[in-house]
């Protein structure tokens, strides 16, 4: 992802004057979900809010602008540069994700920015309709997405640094006019994959859902009706279900509420599907699977425009997958139609069910950018924990991605020895590839051991954060010696991250949390068996993910990036009750509720009907796949009569 160009340090605005009137460029940002966070977690929620308020100070001083003031959850900000605000918005979306306290809940940030007058109060507040119409615009962007005003748009309409998708015309409160709003994008954004979040601190599954906010899920439900039954819109592997149909298939009420408050958070009409999933339409009732065409299931972008798909329905007839030709474009409305010529199984037409808006409104959805991946330091030269480094140097350091050189300063990139005495350089970034530093001692190193360590503040050139990691080498060569004793310390990583968050990771047969574990003391010479184990947020059922044994040399740091099976969950019911079986295995009795399979594999379902209803009944069999941290409700079945 590439940045707008500014000059070299953004100008910030200046001093305010009292009653003074000015053109500024005015940006709001607001957590969405803060009030269902505190209502569950105070403490969290608290620390949450220091830290956004921190990257704000900090990403708002760094674009050229001032914080005016901070409103709860909110933050009001002005800038002489238009595109200073907007990058500034930009490099706030691409932090926020990153806070530890995020990473723990389920809120985003939506960001909006407007050009036009202020006035200045006599405290440095500012007023006006300029400040009215920024709070009211960002309460319309995507979650984790940044809107521009008309005003605003026209000044950067053609720039080629941006990417702009309407959201139409919106009647803004205060405002006399309806106003287009418009989505904005640094050119070359990067569409990596979105990161599951789970509120994890305080009480239960069940007390942590009370607080949830009942829209979050809410809003993402479709309903339709086919001869009565109730219909349900998955976008992109998302479950986008409503109490009605979860009620249908005789699910508790508890789990009703909790399994989408838990589940990964994307709303169908505010922002929701991925660019490059299935869309999917499930049903409660069964359809006449040979009328589910691309004739009958179609999909539209803007302007009517029809997308080229291609159509299937689901073994059982109960879903419709739509598989779009190629990615959708960000932030950008499309519509799904039902044409009459689907037809249920019994020959019925599908309708909207009574008291639930249009067809139109039900199949709508907003497609939304996903937090992008963050840079991570791929390799060192010398490479960490070896021995016989020239002590000229250079030193090397190579990224994932192209990097920021601006980032890199003697605070950012320390190089010490083992004493910790700072050691003298000069910094080359960023090679060819601009994904490379390059680090010259002043002076040649002597003999012993130095520690690279790479800290907060170095980015990538979009803006986004590197985690700091430290790492250690030997100039010269050991010479025979006593070993060492003391401790090792390990680290313990996931590949991807994304599923961090739902694992639980267990040292010789010890649970110690979630991924990543950082600098656990561990003991040299002894062989420590690394279990990872995939869970669920609302079941205490897990799958092994990763497994290895690694022995540490005394005072060793060692880091282990664990690339693990990628996993999702299923929950599954029957009438009457029976024995799951997963691919072979007795799992247990039914209903099955959020149980964890390898995503990305076809497997086989099977339900045998209990002794008693064994004379009568024969076993359903039906395949099933998950995508990575997909929740899949395969829904209730009927056992069929022998």
């Amino acid at each position: 992802m590439t940045e707008a160009p500014d000059a070299p340090r953004p100008a910030a605005p200046r001093s305010p004057v009292r009653g003074e009137r000015r053109l500024a460029a005015i940006l709001f940002a607001d957590v969405a979900g803060y009030t269902a966070l505190s209502s569950h977690d105070e403490d969290l929620a608290l620390a949450m809010i220091q830290s956004f308020q921190r990257i704000c100070k900090k990403l708002v001083a760094e674009k050229g602008g001032r914080v005016v003031k901070f409103l709860g959850d909110g933050m009001l900000a002005e800038f002489a540069s238009l595109d200073s605000a907007v990058n500034a918005a930009h490099a706030l979306q691409n932090s926020f994700p990153y806070l530890e306290e995020v990473k723990e809940s389920r809120v985003s940030l939506r960001v909006g920015v407007h050009l036009g007058d202020i006035v200045f109060g006599d405290d440095g507040d500012v007023y006006g309709s300029g400040v009215n119409v920024a709070s009211r615009i960002e309460s319309h962007a995507p979650l984790a997405g940044v809107v521009v005003s008309d005003s605003a748009y026209q000044q950067l309409r053609h720039r080629r640094h941006y990417r702009f998708s309407s959201l139409g015309e919106k009647d803004l409160k205060g405002v006399p006019e309806p106003m287009e709003l418009y989505v904005v994008l640094l050119a070359g954004q990067d569409p990596p994959t979105p990161a599951l979040r789970v509120p994890t601190r305080g009480g239960t599954a069940e007390d942590r859902v009370r607080g949830s906010s009942k829209k979050r899920w809410v809003a993402a439900g479709l309903a339709l009706a086919a001869a009565g039954a109730v219909v349900v819109m998955d976008l992109g592997g998302i479950q986008a279900q409503t109490d009605q149909f979860l009620q249908s298939i005789g699910l508790p009420a508890v789990f009703t509420r909790g399994v989408f408050a838990l589940s990964p958070a994307y709303r169908a009409i505010e922002g929701g599907a991925a660019i490059d999933s299935d869309i999917r339409v499930g049903f409660s009732g069964l359809i006449n699977r040979a009328t589910a065409t691309s004739s009958s299931v179609q999909l539209f972008g803007p302007g009517g425009v029809l997308v080229a798909t291609e159509v299937s329905a689901s073994v059982d007839g109960s879903a419709v997958d739509i598989t779009p030709q190629s990615p959708l474009d960000y932030a950008t409305r499309y519509e799904v139609v039902l044409t009459p010529a689907l037809r249920s199984s019994s020959g019925g037409e599908i309708r909207p069910p009574r008291g639930a808006g249009s067809s139109e409104d039900l199949l709508s959805f907003v497609t939304q950018p996903v937090p992008p991946v963050p840079p991570v330091l791929a390799s060192t030269e010398p490479a960490d924990g070896s021995t016989g480094a020239d002590g000229a140097g250079p030193v090397l350091a190579t990224f994932s991605k192209p990097m920021n050189p601006l980032t890199f300063d003697a605070t950012t990139v320390v190089l010490t020895t083992a004493a910790g005495a700072p050691v003298a350089v000069e910094l080359t970034c960023c090679g060819d590839d601009a994904g490379t530093l390059r680090i010259d001692p002043v002076e040649p190193m002597a003999d012993g051991l130095y520690r690279l360590v790479l800290g907060e503040g170095i980015t990538d050139v979009g803006g986004l954060p590197m985690v700091p990691v430290t790492s250690g080498f030997r100039v010269g060569v050991v010479a025979r010696r006593a070993d060492p004793t003391g401790p090792g310390r390990l680290t313990i990583q996931v590949i991807p991250a994304s599923v961090a968050s739902r694992t639980m990771v267990v040292i010789d047969g010890d649970a110690v949390g979630p991924a990543p574990i950082l600098d656990r003391v561990t003991s040299e010479r002894v062989a420590h068996r690394i279990e990872i184990f995939g869970t669920s947020p609302i079941s205490s059922r897990t799958i092994l993910i990763y497994e290895a044994e690694w022995t540490l040399s005394p005072a060793q740091s060692l880091t282990v990036r664990a690339e693990v099976t990628p996993f999702g969950t299923i929950t599954i019911a029957s009438t009457p009750g029976g024995t799951v079986f997963v691919d072979g295995e007795e799992i247990g009795p039914a209903p099955l509720v959020s149980y964890p399979v390898t995503a990305g594999l076809v497997h086989t379902l099977e339900i045998r009907p209990l002794d008693e209803d064994a004379a009568t009944l024969a076993p359903y069999v039906a395949d099933f796949r998950v995508d990575l941290l997909e929740d899949k409700l395969l829904g209730r079945v009927e056992l069929p009569a022998r």
